[in-house]
C-alpha cells in the first residue's frame, strides 16, 4: 500500500496536466480508502486526502458524472469497511454501489462488490433478525451461483473465492466438519493462486471460526 500510495501523485498529477477528471476521479477511488488503510487519516473511518474529503469528493463525482469512479470507490469502502468488521456500514456501502454497477460492467470490479457483499452478509446473519436472515441468504446464494459460474470460466481467479463463501455457509448451517475442510482448501488455493488478500481474510475467518468455539490451539 505504501509503494502505491508514493505512485498516486505521479499519476494524478499526469491526469491533471491532460485534463483527465475521469482518470482523476478514479485514481482518487482508491486513494481515500488506501490512506485510511495506512493511518494516514484523522480517524479510523474517515476518508479523504487531506485536500478533499469525502462528502466533496462525492459531490465532485456526481458533478463529473464519474459514475464508475463513484462504483469503484464505494467498492474500496465495503472491503475496507468490512476487514473492520464494521459489517453494518459494509453492507450500506455495497448497497450505494448498485446504482452504478452498469458504468462498471466487465470489469474485475465487480466480482469483488459480490465477494465481498457475500463475505459481509455472512458475518451479519448470526445476528439479524429472522426476516433479514431468510433475505440474506437468498442473497448469498444468488452471488455463491454468480462466483460458480465465474469460477467454471476461471477457477484460477474464482476457485478459492467460491470455496471461502460455501465455508461461510457451511458455519451457518451448523456444518463444523465441512467448514473445516472448506476454509484449508480456500487457503490452499488462494495462497497458490497469490490472491494473498484473500488468503488473509480465509486465515482470519477460519481462526474466527474455532475462537468462537474456545479453540485457541489447531
Amino acid at each position: 500500500l505504501d509503494v502505491l500510495l508514493s505512485e498516486i501523485p505521479k499519476f494524478l498529477g499526469f491526469c491533471q496536466n491532460t485534463h483527465n477528471q475521469w482518470a482523476i476521479d478514479a485514481i482518487l477511488s482508491a486513494q481515500l480508502p488506501i490512506l485510511n488503510l495506512c493511518g494516514q487519516t484523522q480517524g479510523k473511518f474517515d476518508f479523504h486526502n487531506g485536500e478533499t474529503w469525502e462528502v466533496e469528493y462525492l459531490e465532485n463525482c456526481q458533478h463529473n458524472r464519474s459514475f464508475s469512479a463513484l462504483g469503484l470507490y464505494f467498492i474500496h469502502k465495503l472491503q475496507v469497511l468490512y476487514l473492520y468488521e464494521k459489517y453494518t456500514a459494509a453492507l450500506q456501502s455495497s448497497q450505494a454501489v448498485e446504482p452504478f454497477l452498469e458504468a462498471l460492467l466487465s470489469t474485475f470490479a465487480i466480482a469483488e462488490h459480490q465477494f465481498f457483499t457475500a463475505l459481509t452478509l455472512t458475518a451479519l446473519y448470526p445476528t439479524a433478525t429472522l426476516q433479514q436472515r431468510k433475505q440474506y441468504w437468498q442473497q448469498i446464494e444468488t452471488i455463491q451461483a454468480q462466483l460458480q459460474v465465474w469460477e467454471q470460466n476461471c477457477p484460477e481467479n474464482f476457485q478459492h473465492q467460491v470455496l471461502l463463501i460455501a465455508a461461510e455457509m457451511a458455519v451457518i448451517t451448523g456444518d463444523k466438519f465441512e467448514a473445516i475442510e472448506l476454509y484449508d482448501r480456500a487457503i490452499l488455493l488462494a495462497n497458490k493462486r497469490e490472491f494473498i488478500q484473500h488468503a488473509a481474510i480465509a486465515n482470519e475467518r477460519a481462526a474466527k471460526f474455532w475462537l468462537d468455539r474456545h479453540k485457541d490451539k489447531i
